[in-house]
C-alpha cells in the first residue's frame, strides 16, 4: 500500500486507501471511530447513453457527439441502479456522495430510493473533465429534479471545466481526488458510498498502488469496498 498526502490547503489530513478486508457488517462502530477509519464503497454509475453507443462505434467519435452531453442512463443502466438497492453495503451506509453528472445522480437516486440515507453531491468525484460533452455538467438548477440532495459542494453557473478544449490531466484528477478523500475522512460518517466514474476511480486507485498500471476498472453498476485511514 502506498501512502499519499493531501496537499491542498483545506485538506490537511494524510490518508491511505486500501481494499476492504472484512464485510462492513463485521466492523463495529467503536473500531471505526477508535482507529479513525472510514469504510468507502466506490460505485460506478449504471450504463449511460454514451457507454452504449461506444460499444458500436469508435470511442473518440462517440464521446465527441453533442447528443450525449451530460449523458442519461439507458434502460439497462436504470435496471443496474435499481439492483444496487439490494447490495449488502446499502443497508450499512451512513452517507451517499454523488458526482454531479446526471448519470451518477440518477444512479444514486434509484440506489438509495428505499433508504433514508442523506445524499451529498460533490464536484471533486466527477469524471475527468474537458473535451467530451458526455462529461460536461449541467447547471445545478437543472439537476435538482433528479434527486433530493445537498448541492452545496457543486459550483453554480456554467461548467467551465467541462467546456475546456483539452482533457483534464491525470495529475489534476488525482489532486482533487485526494482532496476529496480528505473531505470524506474529516466527516463524522464512517460508512460512505461514493457514486462516481470509471476514469476517476482508475486514476485514484492507481495513485495508491492499487490495480497495477491501469488502476481498478469498475464496470457499469459495479461496486468495490475500501478502507480509508489517516496516516
Amino acid at each position: 500500500c502506498i501512502r499519499r498526502g493531501c496537499t491542498d490547503s483545506d485538506a490537511v489530513v494524510e490518508v491511505v486507501l486500501r481494499p476492504a478486508k472484512r464485510e462492513w457488517a463485521q466492523v463495529p462502530d467503536e473500531e471505526l471511530h477508535g482507529c479513525q477509519q472510514t469504510l468507502l464503497v466506490f460505485v460506478r454509475h449504471g450504463e449511460a447513453a454514451h457507454n452504449l453507443a461506444a460499444d458500436a462505434a469508435q470511442q473518440g467519435k462517440t464521446l465527441a457527439n453533442e447528443e450525449f452531453a451530460d449523458a442519461l442512463l439507458t434502460e439497462k443502466g436504470l435496471a443496474q441502479a435499481r439492483e444496487l438497492q439490494n447490495a449488502p453495503w446499502m443497508k450499512c451506509i451512513d452517507l451517499a456522495v454523488s458526482s454531479p453528472l446526471r448519470r451518477t445522480l440518477m444512479t444514486t437516486a434509484l440506489a438509495t430510493k428505499l433508504s433514508d440515507v442523506p445524499v451529498i453531491v460533490h464536484e471533486h468525484c466527477r469524471e475527468i473533465c474537458g473535451l467530451f460533452p458526455c462529461d460536461r455538467r449541467s447547471r445545478v438548477d437543472q439537476l435538482h429534479h433528479l434527486i433530493d440532495a445537498n448541492f452545496t459542494f457543486v459550483p453554480k453557473g456554467d461548467d467551465l471545466r467541462g467546456q475546456a478544449n483539452e482533457r483534464e490531466s491525470d495529475e489534476d484528477v488525482v489532486r482533487r481526488g485526494v482532496r476529496f478523500l480528505g473531505f470524506l475522512h474529516a466527516r463524522e460518517e464512517r460508512r460512505i458510498a461514493v457514486f462516481t466514474h470509471s476514469g476517476f476511480v482508475r486514476r485514484l486507485t492507481r495513485h495508491f498502488g492499487l490495480g497495477g498500471q491501469e488502476g481498478i476498472r469498475l464496470r457499469n453498476g459495479e461496486a468495490m469496498c475500501f478502507t480509508l485511514e489517516a496516516t
